[in-house]
């Protein structure tokens, strides 16, 4: 009996592939959920809302080549902690802010400086739902990788098998 010139692979082992592809994707993504809820709730806690000046415009338009690329405006700003503590920095204001407006930030409680909002449960499930996609794409990639080496594997395999039987056949 010829044996097979493609292994088989593909349709005993694809299902149990996919659905390990399925349950390491979904539990990557509890975890990242529930990392990324963990850290919202931190961030609730040390992060508040305080409002700041813009003081003065900083340049913002950067040069890549001949074509400027346009960034938020950019603005030191002054901006005073809940506890009394004065503080300035470079804040990215929407593009309409001028000198002297005043805008709500998100600071860190203890040191003072801005900080992105607080983690959102939507964030926690986008991050979450990439984690899984990027995973499944991850381990969708390895499977592809496995299945490509098995079939060059099993080609040598199938060569050497008749080069051994010819070697056979000569020598024995």
């Amino acid at each position: 009996m010829q044996p097979s010139p493609h292994p088989p692979i593909i349709p005993r082992r694809l299902g149990a592939a996919l659905f390990a592809t399925l349950l390491i994707a979904f539990v990557v993504g509890r975890i990242v959920h529930a990392n990324a809820v963990e850290l919202g709730e931190d961030q609730a806690t040390t992060h508040v809302i305080v409002e700041a000046e813009l003081i003065e415009l900083l340049p913002s338009a950067v040069h890549s080549g001949k074509v400027p690329v346009v960034i938020p405006r950019l603005f030191t700003a002054r901006w005073s902690t809940p506890d009394g503590r004065e503080h300035t920095g470079e804040l990215a204001a929407p593009l309409t802010s001028e000198a002297g407006m005043r805008l709500e930030i998100w600071v860190d409680r203890r040191t003072g400086a801005a900080v992105s909002p607080p983690t959102t449960p939507d964030d926690a499930f986008a991050r979450a739902s990439w984690a899984a996609v990027f995973t499944v794409l991850g381990c969708a990639l390895a499977i592809v990788a496995v299945n490509i080496l098995a079939r060059r594997l099993h080609g040598r395999h199938l060569g050497w098998r008749r080069l051994a039987q010819q070697w056979r056949r000569r020598y024995l």
